[in-house]
């Protein structure tokens, strides 16, 4: 299954009737049952690796952190997403 934009999340967001848009939003996943998400921003620059469980915030790594295997930057200081609580 390919990722969605936000352009095409509006698209299918469209479609749906006014009853369905006004519900709250839930996500899905492996060991993730139905949860509620909220739209945030943020704040930095975050970082994952190939044997982390986690994204980690710019300001939280250390240099063993960046040569870890697969280290690389997942996502740009000010993009919207989705969080689970």
């Amino acid at each position: 299954m390919d990722t969605l934009t936000w352009n095409e999340l509006i698209e299918k967001i469209e479609k749906m009737s006014e009853e369905q848009r006004n519900k709250k939003i839930f996500v899905t996943g492996e060991d993730m049952y139905f949860v509620e998400v909220f739209l945030q921003k943020s704040n930095e620059n975050m970082y994952i690796a190939d044997n982390w469980d986690c994204s980690v915030s710019e300001s939280d790594l250390d240099d063993d952190d960046r040569n870890s295997p697969g280290f690389y930057k997942i996502m740009d200081k000010g993009t919207y997403f989705l969080n689970v609580y």
